[in-house]
């Protein structure tokens, strides 16, 4: 079972790993979550500054990863390599 931190290690691992920016409906796929945690963890990773939001001309929103998500992705795969 994931946890927190892992949930948040990987969304911001699937939307690196797409270019870094991918639309909602991708990410809570590609996540293996539901709604109600893609609603959840998108709002903490939002008011932690991990990742922004892009708007393109037609005003289709896609996310990206911030310099501040990609410190955590590479402390939780430090940490993880340290457990291993």
């Amino acid at each position: 079972m994931r946890n927190e931190k892992d949930i948040i290690y990987d969304m911001l691992k699937v939307i690196s790993d797409n270019k870094n920016k991918i639309r909602r409906t991708k990410l809570l796929t590609k996540s293996n979550i539901n709604s109600n945690q893609l609603n959840k963890y998108r709002l903490i990773l939002l008011n932690t500054g991990f990742i922004s939001i892009l708007l393109t001309k037609e005003d289709v929103q896609y996310l990206s990863v911030t310099s501040n998500g990609f410190d955590y992705i590479q402390k939780y795969e430090d940490l993880i390599k340290t457990l291993l």
